[in-house]
């Protein structure tokens, strides 16, 4: 394909005139069109300048789905400052890291959380704390029951003195002279714009540096596969700004194609199903827990979901029966689509490979985008191997990332160049090709686990098990054990809760269950309930913390 030259303002400015009187964004029922958001985003970053914000800066931005982040997004990279979304809700401690690992010397955030970044020990070293109301990006007559709710959380007494208030991009922090041309004067396609921070496999989160072309590069190949490519189409946004997905996809490319991107700052599954019935949204890309809630509500079972042309989930390998659930009820709808199943990492920005549209092979995950080359390879090498066979899946192609920020020995273990010269991300990720060249999804490498020298993928067992139904998830471990080096134990959270004196029972039921399914090497010899599996901030089963809840230390 021949991608779009430049960065990810100039591919809005240039929707901005093809598209200047579509409605750009949607927040609380405030509509703003394409002319406008661009407006909005050259007078941020007149703001921005006149605050001191530079080309080369790192920005920390701080906010739940909201117009400002957008607008902060692209004005940021107008000035060619470099922008680190982070999730809103994050800790003190958390901050700190976040500042440290994307050195960031800016933040802009809303004023509910200005003062989590005014205790902070590292915040005198920042240039300055931009702040604003949420209220702003709302509609008039929802702004005094905002401020009536929220105005007492909200103070801005003993605040330093680099803690500067922004209230509105129109009238405040205009600059004491013109600034007409913001950019800088060169073709920055291949320059950083954006560090996004990994769930991270050890842990600790890494910084991943994408570039101005793995933004437009994304949203070329997303649209040449029919998922967005329609002008005035309506996408729910419910997926967040901080994560690759919410960021790549449901902002940069939906904005890149011309439709119309509904903003949604706080999930709850009750909402997205009014959502549906009342705005009828085009497009609906979620993730399956978020899905999963979804669809045992009433109100999205009600909906005529006749108005859906597209449904894509990523971020997780999606449960069968959630699918079959999703597609019983699209049917009944009258909707002529199926769910459509990706896979991606933070590391490609998001999506790299997906089931073409009205294709489904059961337990694939489809083929790749448009020039991204994916290959299986022996782990540790680079020695490819052939169909069918488990092995490394690797990425080569424009949405794969710079690296790793300041982590030059993270970088060179995933970023390797083959014989054939192209540069390869190595996943760790486990999985297989069929001989027509869909693609297999198994596991992370790490997460495999070895019981008497035999390999073993917790997700199959967690497939058996949440089969069973009277079970909601499920996460499969291995601890340690004597004799067989490592043994399964899976944790389990159920639909309903039981009765203390009935857990022996219903342990011994799933365990037969899986005996009936699996061969014993697979079977799990333990099992715990839990109310509800605990969740990384990405939203996925934190296996870590239940392994280090189970006495296991060592990820090596």
């Amino acid at each position: 394909m021949e991608y779009e030259k430049g960065s990810i303002y100039d591919a809005i400015r240039k929707a901005a005139m093809r598209f200047p009187y579509l409605i750009a964004c949607e927040f609380m029922q405030k509509q703003t069109s394409y002319r406008d958001l661009l407006h909005h985003i050259d007078k941020a970053a007149e703001a921005f300048f006149a605050l001191g914000i530079r080309e080369g800066d790192t920005v920390l931005l701080c906010f739940p789905n909201c117009f400002s982040v957008v607008v902060s997004l692209y004005a940021l990279n107008k000035l060619g400052a470099v922008v680190t979304p982070i999730h809103p809700l994050s800790q003190p401690y958390e901050l700190e890291e976040y500042l440290k690992i994307s050195n960031s010397n800016w933040v802009i955030t809303l004023d509910l959380f200005v003062h989590h970044f005014a205790k902070l020990q590292s915040i005198r070293s920042l240039k300055g704390v931009v702040f604003r109301s949420l209220s702003v990006d709302m509609p008039f007559y929802l702004k005094p029951l905002y401020r009536f709710k929220k105005g007492k959380e909200v103070s801005q007494k003993d605040l330093p003195d680099h803690f500067v208030a922004w209230k509105d991009s129109h009238h405040d922090l205009k600059p004491n002279h013109c600034t007409p041309n913001l950019e800088p004067k060169r073709d920055r396609t291949n320059e950083l714009a954006v560090i996004l921070f990994s769930g991270g496999t050890t842990g600790k989160p890494k910084g991943v540096m994408l570039a101005n072309k793995n933004f437009n590069a994304l949203a070329m190949q997303i649209g040449s596969r029919g998922h967005a490519h329609e002008v005035g189409g309506k996408m729910l946004g419910i997926l967040p700004i901080f994560h690759g997905y919410g960021l790549g996809v449901c902002i940069h490319t939906f904005l890149f194609w011309g439709a119309q991107v509904i903003l949604v700052p706080v999930f709850t599954p009750e909402k997205i199903g009014k959502l549906i019935r009342k705005k009828k949204p085009s497009f609906f890309p979620t993730v399956p827990r978020i899905l999963d809630a979804v669809i045992q509500t009433k109100d999205f079972q009600k909906a005529d979901l006749s108005c859906l042309k597209h449904i894509n989930s990523g971020g997780d390998k999606l449960p069968e029966r959630t699918r079959q659930q999703l597609n019983t009820l699209l049917e009944t709808s009258g909707s002529k689509i199926s769910i459509v199943e990706g896979y991606g990492l933070t590391e490609t920005l998001s999506g790299c490979i997906a089931m073409p549209e009205g294709e489904y092979r059961p337990g694939s995950i489809g083929k790749p985008f448009p020039d991204m080359l994916v290959k299986i390879v022996h782990p540790g090498t680079i020695q490819e191997i052939p169909d069918m066979e488990d092995g490394e899946i690797c990425v080569s192609g424009p949405s794969v990332m710079l690296g790793y920020l300041n982590d030059d020995q993270e970088t060179a273990k995933v970023l390797k160049t083959h014989e054939d010269g192209r540069l390869w991300l190595h996943t760790g990720d486990i999985g297989y090709r069929d001989p027509e060249g869909y693609f297999y999804f198994k596991q992370r490498i790490k997460r495999m686990i070895k019981v008497s020298g035999m390999m073993v993928y917790p997700v199959q067992v967690e497939e058996v098990l949440n089969l069973h139904p009277d079970v909601a998830e499920s996460c499969v471990i291995g601890i340690p054990d004597t004799q067989r080096g490592q043994k399964i134990k899976a944790v389990v959270a159920l639909k309903e809760s039981i009765f203390q004196s009935a857990e022996n029972e219903k342990k011994s039921e799933l365990i037969h269950w899986c005996k009936d399914h699996l061969i014993p090497l697979r079977c799990p010899k333990e099992i715990d309930f839990l109310p509800e599996l605990p969740r990384t901030k990405f939203g996925k089963i934190d296996f870590r913390a239940l392994e280090k809840a189970n006495g296991v230390t060592s990820y090596e």
